[in-house]
């Protein structure tokens, strides 16, 4: 697990030029009821929209908040099956700018 936060760490440094490098805390958000009006605006309005979301996450570093958008694209197979054709993580900004995609 710490891998991840790792990861993530690099992830939200490298978005931002001159970061000094500091903790992450990532907290689960559920859509309808934590996610800021301006980042769902922001989601609803990317390339993405039509996508399956696998979960979202806030960010929080010293003084910067993103989130982060876990999707995928489903391709059918066949009558009764179904795999991902893609899976993306996108990050957003508070304003609900997205910063980065990243192909998983």
């Amino acid at each position: 697990m710490k891998e991840v936060w790792i990861i993530l760490t690099i992830i939200i440094l490298s978005l931002h030029a001159g970061a000094q490098a500091r903790d992450t805390i990532a907290t689960r958000v559920h859509w309808s009821r934590n996610l800021p009006a301006p980042v769902r605006a922001g989601w609803k309005n990317c390339k993405y929209a039509s996508w399956h979301i696998f979960g979202i996450q806030k960010l929080i570093t010293q003084g910067d908040t993103l989130y982060s958008i876990h999707v995928a694209m489903y391709q059918a197979l066949g009558p009764d099956d179904a795999d991902i054709a893609e899976e993306d993580m996108l990050y957003f900004s508070a304003t609900g700018k997205l910063l980065a995609e990243r192909r998983l």
